[in-house]
């Protein structure tokens, strides 16, 4: 079944050979269900099975220390495990489970309102206090700090539980550290579209029952001295933080709108932010911090060397910890440790809204950063594509939702106004409904439907250079195409019409009728045939065959096509070699509309709700 979902290339393409990474040590499944975790990609390839899980029951939280490895499942097992491999126990099973923590051999875990302490790999069961009211859990430096919705204190060597903050908020993230205990107040959303979050309800006397609902109310990061006293406030006016951990003289928190992954001095100070987007659990250590986003990206930013994805899949919520050099995540069900460091795919730009567009100019990559906030401009972004820092090229009013760029040139559709806007805010031609733009030269040209069109940069009425006879037969808005400027000639590739068309200074030809996406390979040109693969798009000589899946992106490098390819599956990254070789799933589960772009050093790539631009090495 094809998925429904469509994105813009609008690049030129060339081909050529970069270097090749140096292959990474492979993740280590700990624990996996009984049917196989879905792929994690050849980027990532899983071997090491230690040990199956009895069913496909899902996995709460996971916690490591050392070699250790803890996780609860949604039954109430609670498990753990070696980072070397070995038997996985059922250490009990938990009628209520709520957090757990390692400290040291030592595993905790809140099971209703108890404490209770497994000692070493087969220890048996303490109860270390009773009466505890804890969604969060802490251990370190021999202090078991616990919060709830009744307060957060400390649970003494006597078992006996000692009150430090009454309110301390919703509590998302709990850590012990030097002398103090810190926590994220993850805060209190307004209410969506008039839907008003109740929290309290009340009967009057005669019967009548008023419901409260609280104020909206951002989120902070604060601390209070084990040993008791005032509460600090490190950072407020946080947007609603959803995890914590202290490293040294900071504290790292993941934010769920725009401030994926912050920091600030313990002391408290001006937050700065380390990865713009939408993220969950975060956990870190003095090497650097790792946190999962949204779009189910396990993300690396160490403390020296490049932003890296160490991971991805469709999971987008399951916790992590880090660990002895591996970070401890969740992925289709199974228990997975991923080496620190390691992999070929490296952040190039995190985005304060979702990316929308992509486009590569000499030594730079061009993209469009649209607000989430109806009171903030889009941004024409740039950032070097060997890696460094994103500068702002321009900020529009709009919906921008294409890009081209050549040279000093950079123009981008406004899709709310339907017009083609320079960087300058210059408006180059309007009534405008495009679905791929290009620009070169003095003239910028776009795509409607299966209709190309061309008009002069300063401005003019607009030429229509495409008309074919057929249209792309959809009673709503067509998919995105693809605009491939040559030396000689232009290739539009059309979308659903699955017209690929040449243009050349004497006229048109039409190359295919039945290809959803192309791209260039040098002189050639390749185009994706839907339940059929890659095929020369003059000859039609089947370059790959794939009598399965369909083809959401085409871009060609380093001796390969690199193909978004969406099934029954999802959507994956695929290197398809142009000579001998296997398919490879590069990077799996990559959510659509996407976009991708290639030159001579390696891929890149986004796609709605990663918030990121990831460069792909050979």
């Amino acid at each position: 079944m094809r998925v429904d979902r469509w994105f813009v290339v609008a690049v030129i393409v060339a081909a050529g050979c970069g270097g090749r990474a140096t292959p990474a040590p492979a993740p280590v499944v700990v624990a996996a269900p009984a049917a196989p975790p879905p792929a994690a990609g050849a980027f990532l390839p899983r071997v090491g099975v230690a040990a199956a899980e009895t069913d496909e029951d899902r996995v709460d939280r996971v916690v490591a220390a050392g070699d250790a490895v803890a996780w609860i499942r949604a039954d109430g097992a609670l498990r753990r495990a070696r980072l070397g491999g070995g038997e996985v126990t059922t250490v009990a099973r938990l009628d209520a489970p709520g957090p757990i923590a390692l400290a040291g051999d030592d595993l905790y875990a809140v099971d209703g309102d108890h404490l209770v302490r497994y000692r070493g790999a087969g220890g048996a069961a303490e109860t270390v206090a009773t009466g505890v009211d804890g969604t969060a859990l802490a251990i370190a430096d021999d202090v078991v700090a616990i919060a709830g919705p009744s307060g957060l204190g400390v649970v003494g060597a006597d078992g006996a539980y000692r009150a430090l903050v009454a309110d301390p908020g919703a509590v998302v993230g709990l850590a012990v550290a030097d002398g103090w205990i810190y926590w994220a107040d993850h805060g209190v959303r307004p209410p969506r579209r008039g839907v008003g979050q109740v929290r309290r309800c009340s009967r009057d006397l005669d019967g009548t029952v008023t419901c409260t609902a609280p104020a909206p109310r951002l989120g902070a990061i604060r601390r209070v001295a084990v040993a008791g006293g005032a509460v600090e406030t490190v950072a407020a006016d946080l947007n609603y933080p959803v995890g914590l951990a202290v490293v040294g003289d900071h504290v790292i928190w993941s934010g769920a709108d725009g401030e994926a992954l912050m920091r600030a001095p313990v002391t408290g100070g001006t937050p700065q932010i380390a990865l713009r987007g939408r993220g969950g659990a975060v956990d870190a250590d003095a090497d650097g911090a790792v946190v999962r986003t949204t779009a189910g990206l396990v993300i690396e930013v160490p403390t020296r060397g490049a932003t890296r994805v160490l991971a991805s899949s469709a999971d987008d919520d399951p916790p992590l910890a880090v660990t002895a050099g591996w970070v401890v995540a969740v992925d289709g069900g199974a228990v997975v440790a991923y080496p620190r460091g390691a992999g070929r795919v490296t952040v190039l730009a995190s985005a304060r809204g979702r990316i929308n567009g992509l486009a590569l100019d000499g030594d730079q990559l061009y993209y469009l950063d649209v607000r989430r906030d109806g009171d903030l401009p889009d941004r024409i972004m740039a950032v070097p594509t060997h890696g460094g820092r994103a500068r702002t090229v321009a900020r529009l009013d709009g919906e921008l939702a294409h890009l081209a760029v050549d040279g000093a040139t950079i123009v981008a559709v406004d899709d709310a106004r339907g017009v083609i806007v320079t960087a300058a805010g210059r408006e180059v031609a309007h009534d405008v409904v495009a679905q791929a733009v290009a620009v070169r030269g003095d003239r910028v040209m776009w795509l409607d439907g299966a209709e190309l069109y061309r008009a002069p940069l300063a401005g003019g009425e607009p030429e229509a250079l495409l008309q074919p006879e057929f249209g792309y037969g959809s009673s709503g808005r067509p998919p995105d195409g693809t605009i491939l400027v040559g030396a000689a000639d232009v290739v539009a590739c059309a979308g659903l019409s699955g017209g690929v068309y040449r243009l050349t200074a004497t006229g048109h030809e039409t190359l295919r009728d039945d290809a959803s996406q192309c791209a260039r390979d040098g002189d050639r040109v390749l185009a994706w045939v839907d339940e059929r693969g890659l095929v020369d798009a003059v000859t039609g000589e089947v370059v790959v065959a794939d009598a399965v899946r369909y083809g959401e992106g085409l871009v060609v490098h380093g001796g390969a096509a690199w193909a978004l390819l969406s099934g029954d599956g999802g959507v994956d990254l695929v290197r398809l070699p142009l000579g001998a070789g296997a398919a490879e799933v590069v990077i799996p589960d990559v959510g659509l509309p996407a976009w991708l772009a290639a030159d001579d050093d390696g891929v890149y790539l986004s796609w709605s709700g990663a918030d990121v631009v990831l460069r792909v090495a050979p």
